[in-house]
């Protein structure tokens, strides 16, 4: 399924794919690496729409 994805996105002229998984998901973490893919730092943030006064 990735090689498919991976040769759609190739088709439309985009240069790279982007997914995530959850820190604990360690097994989809060495499956996307035996891929070749490399992980990003990022940063979550959230908001609350109803802030205590």
């Amino acid at each position: 399924m990735m090689a498919e994805i991976r040769q759609l996105a190739s088709s439309l002229d985009c240069n790279h794919i982007e997914w995530q998984t959850p820190q604990l998901n360690l097994d989809a973490i060495r499956f996307y690496r035996r891929l070749g893919a490399t992980a990003k730092p990022k940063q979550r943030f959230s908001l609350a729409t109803n802030p205590a006064s």
